[in-house]
């Protein structure tokens, strides 16, 4: 059952414009939102899988981290700005949907360590404590995120 606060975001003026609009301006949404994860996931894989040392091996760690953090940052910036655009034209469907719920724990979970990754890398200090474990363990949960995000359309 969703909280009242669901309610008033799915009843807000933008909910509505968004919801009332041609059916082009979800299906836009819902492509900006996939282009933005995909561009996110595939620079977490270039870091990641350098991190495995499984690619770009004449670049240091921290040379990819560097050349990927743009496409980190329009990635989530688009993820994350359609996606709650999406969201508030359909809160309450979404608050109940389990898939949704699993995504954003996800999210929560694997956002904060791979940004700090990030920013540690790209500032040029050393990978961080056993990369190989970080790495592999991101990718699984990145790739987790990808997989949910997905179910939400069934669930």
């Amino acid at each position: 059952m969703a909280a009242p606060i669901f309610h008033a975001l799915q009843d807000s003026a933008l909910a509505h414009l968004i919801s009332k609009s041609h059916y082009l301006v979800g299906a836009g949404l819902q492509v900006v939102h996939i282009a933005g994860l995909i561009l996110l996931l595939a620079a977490v894989l270039l870091i990641d899988l350098r991190l495995l040392g499984q690619g770009l091996q004449r670049q240091t760690p921290q040379q990819v981290s560097r050349a990927a953090a743009g496409l980190i940052w329009i990635g989530l910036a688009l993820a994350l700005s359609s996606g709650v655009l999406m969201f508030v034209s359909a809160a309450v469907k979404y608050a109940d949907n389990p898939a949704f719920a699993v995504k954003l724990l996800l999210l929560a979970a694997v956002l904060p360590p791979q940004l700090w990754i990030q920013r540690r890398l790209g500032a040029g200090s050393k990978p961080p404590p056993f990369p190989r474990a970080v790495a592999a363990s991101a990718l699984l949960v990145w790739f987790s995120v990808a997989v949910a995000g997905r179910a939400i359309g069934f669930i």
